[in-house]
């Protein structure tokens, strides 16, 4: 979420740089760094999963890491939709 954070504070920071294009590409890399920060602590958490299902530990089930990351993903990319129309 940081990324996102850094993303649209670039857009503010650089609102009035030309070419724009640049400015929101840079955006663009940090809003991708997030999907793929969002993805991996996914598979980090399916992996922890698998071994919470080896003891009597109670874990949450995988599809919400899935359902989390999906919406985090979805989020990011209308970010940078917004970013990329001003």
């Amino acid at each position: 979420m940081a990324a996102v954070g850094v993303a649209i504070g670039l857009k503010a920071v650089f609102g009035a740089f030309e070419p724009t294009w640049a400015a929101k590409l840079v955006a663009s890399i940090f809003l991708l760094a997030a999907v793929v920060t969002f993805w991996s602590a996914r598979r980090q958490a399916l992996k922890t999963f698998q071994r919470l299902k080896e003891t009597d530990a109670e874990a949450q089930p995988s599809r919400s890491y899935t359902a989390l990351a999906a919406i985090l993903t979805l989020a990011t990319f209308l970010t940078g939709a917004i970013l990329w129309s001003l």
